[in-house]
């Protein structure tokens, strides 16, 4: 069998139209190639970067004494950021005997985000009660609602 060559008409048109082609080609597998190049570094970032160190920082929100000066309620809040993308806010209530400082009980903690009104509201209603209001309950742990004859009164806002 034999192959027979055609005759091109227009031999400028002809090569024209391949060499668009060949750049049209070539275009689009460099534009793949650094799509591809690119992804490559962004993803080694994230795999080979060194991980971030975690930042706690912890700072008291609120202090109230007790009527009988016996106990102090105190609230800190805890910033966690745990890598450079999460970061986590949780507020923890905590009761602390005024005569022994070392005697100190968490009561509850939330997970409030960076949204300051979902901190927990408290004050003492007597010397041995302390009010606690919180803005949702699922999002609460309750460790403890009575310590050494003081009593926590959880309401949900």
């Amino acid at each position: 069998m034999m192959v027979r060559s055609v005759p091109i008409k227009n031999k400028k048109r002809f090569r024209t139209l391949i060499t668009a082609l060949n750049w049209t080609l070539l275009d689009v597998l460099i534009g793949v190639g650094m799509s591809a190049l690119i992804l490559a570094f962004v993803v080694a970032a994230f795999k080979f970067a060194p991980k971030a160190p975690d930042i706690v920082s912890v700072s008291t929100i609120a202090e109230w004494m007790s009527p009988n000066r016996r106990w102090m309620a105190r609230l800190l809040e805890t910033t966690d950021q745990t890598d450079y993308l999460v970061t986590t806010i949780t507020c923890e209530l905590y009761l602390v005997s005024m005569g022994n400082p070392s005697d100190k009980v968490g009561l509850l903690g939330v997970d409030t985000g960076p949204d300051e009104d979902e901190r927990p509201k408290f004050s003492w209603t007597s010397s041995n009660t302390l009010s606690v209001i919180v803005r949702s309950m699922p999002d609460i742990t309750v460790e403890r609602r009575d310590y050494k004859g003081v009593h926590v009164d959880l309401h949900a806002d």
